[in-house]
């Protein structure tokens, strides 16, 4: 299946931002990742089975970016602490509910975001991440647990039972 570029950029483009921003919680490192994956997708010119396949193979490779740009980050303080800097900053940006996922922890937010803004189900994000389902359920249920907590006094019981 050959697809023009231009479409692929388009249609991914806000999945591949998000994922990588769920990791990063950095719109620059974001954008960074956004582009690798882009570029590897011109040089990887391989036929996808289908767009499923070519969606699943672009979500991986964001993950795999984000987890590298993680990676390196790790091993440079300085660069840690700007990127927190810079989070803070943009939380400003964000509503309650997207800070408090943003503040779980790496697993239940990918989890999260897979699932609810992504619209995957538990399979697909076990396919994706390599967890088993029952670890995506468990994220999810933690998730959930965490969020209520963090929500509790901004929102009334009534919506945090809906979670």
């Amino acid at each position: 299946m050959t697809v023009d570029i231009g479409y692929v950029v388009d249609k991914y483009s806000g999945m591949i931002f998000k994922t990588a921003y769920t990791y990063l919680q950095n719109r620059e490192d974001a954008e960074d990742v956004m582009q690798e994956v882009f570029i590897r997708y011109v040089r990887h010119q391989k036929d996808f089975n289908d767009e499923e396949h070519q969606k699943a193979w672009l979500l991986r490779v964001a993950i795999n970016c984000s987890k590298s740009t993680l990676a390196v980050r790790k091993r440079n303080s300085d660069i840690e602490k700007k990127a927190a800097e810079v989070t803070k900053k943009s939380d400003n940006d964000f509503s309650e509910l997207f800070g408090a996922v943003m503040s779980l922890p790496e697993k239940q937010r990918l989890c999260v975001h897979l699932f609810y803004y992504e619209n995957y189900s538990i399979k697909e994000i076990s396919k994706v991440t390599g967890f088993l389902t029952s670890t995506v359920k468990s994220h999810l249920f933690r998730a959930k647990q965490n969020l209520k907590e963090k929500l509790k006094g901004v929102y009334s019981d009534e919506h945090l039972e809906e979670l």
